[in-house]
């Protein structure tokens, strides 16, 4: 899906996550469900619909095959 190009220390932290064919998003730390291996697990009821929308068409250009 992306990466976190950024770690916002100040205030009460965020994360900035790149979503593949739609950017970055600035994510409150307080919407971080989990992290380990890697990995980053956010709770879905905590994110905004514009960075839920961007997760579900991430791989709409992808071409099945190439």
């Amino acid at each position: 899906m992306g990466g976190i190009p950024d770690v916002r220390r100040s205030g009460r932290g965020a994360i900035v996550i790149y979503v593949e064919n739609s950017g970055e998003f600035v994510v409150p730390a307080d919407t971080i469900q989990s992290a380990h291996d890697g990995k980053v697990v956010l709770d879905s009821s905590k994110l905004d619909p514009s960075l839920e929308s961007a997760i579900a068409h991430a791989h709409d250009r992808e071409q099945p095959g190439l």
